[in-house]
């Protein structure tokens, strides 16, 4: 999944320190796209840094609201964890009475230090 990201720096450190990715590639250009790419398991995240000003006039760079897709993270522990880690890293998570219970495991969502939404799943109370 990409990810499109105005504080590349600091979008790494959030993924890295909430869900435990660690970097697998990083390019740095004064010409290109900066970017980092993440991994954890099988799955990966391409951070790839932007202007405001390139968001604004790039049309396959949508508004978060226009956006269809959110990644999903599945953790191991508590989701009570996960949100203490998130808020601390700089992100936001729904409160435990906006978790919902979905074929057996517990679901909440929050947002990275740029707003954008994700779904975290954890296995039942």
């Amino acid at each position: 999944m990409i990810i499109y990201a105005q504080d590349l720096e600091g979008m790494q450190k959030f993924y890295r320190k909430v869900f435990g990715f660690a970097i697998s590639e990083a390019f740095y250009s004064v010409h290109t796209s900066n970017y980092v790419k993440l991994k954890r398991d099988e799955a990966e995240l391409l951070l790839v840094q932007v202007e405001v000003s390139d968001i604004a006039n790039h049309e396959n760079i949508k508004s978060k609201e226009s956006t269809c897709s959110k990644p999903m993270f599945w953790i191991e522990e508590p989701m009570a964890d996960c949100r203490e880690r998130t808020i601390r890293n700089g992100g936001s998570f729904d409160p435990d009475h906006k978790e919902w219970e979905d074929l057996g495991y517990q679901v909440c969502e929050g947002a990275d230090i740029e707003g954008n939404l994700f779904r975290v799943r954890s296995a039942p109370k």
